[in-house]
């Protein structure tokens, strides 16, 4: 995974991946490349963050504890401090930095969040989908 992401808040990016080197070492984050990266830990998985990144300023982190084939069957966690307290230290610890201050960071990351896709739009894409008219079509939104 390259964890580029198309919508996702560079602001953000910055400060999880700043949280998260002291969890786990500097070494083992990666911010990939690109200003819409999000950081990674390496060999993460997926999530919704595309969707929700889409309609409002977001970000993510894939966190490396498991091995075997990503959602196969041979695949299982292996580090459960990893998966599970080190992703809501990192959170935590960012929540802290975005309302401190009076929420400057909070109000930056909402002052330069520009939607790729009106809200409309997105609901639009969705129904689609459900009706079965988005076949072949790409679900990842360029910028207006």
């Amino acid at each position: 995974m390259t964890g580029k992401h198309p919508a996702g808040s560079t602001t953000i990016a910055k400060t999880l991946a700043a949280n998260t080197a002291p969890l786990v070492g500097v070494d083992q984050v990666d911010t990939g490349s690109g200003a819409s990266s999000w950081p990674r830990v390496p060999r993460g998985g997926v999530s919704d963050g595309n969707d929700v990144a889409n309609i409002m300023a977001a970000a993510g982190m894939l966190v490396n504890a498991a091995e075997g084939s990503l959602h196969g069957r041979d695949c299982r966690r292996v580090d459960s401090e990893r998966a599970c307290v080190v992703p809501a230290k990192r959170w935590a610890m960012t929540i802290i930095d975005l309302l401190y201050g009076e929420a400057g960071l909070a109000r930056k990351v909402l002052s330069e969040y520009r939607p790729p896709i009106s809200r409309k739009a997105y609901s639009q894409v969705w129904r689609d989908v459900v009706a079965g008219r988005m076949v072949g079509r790409s679900l990842l939104f360029g910028r207006p």
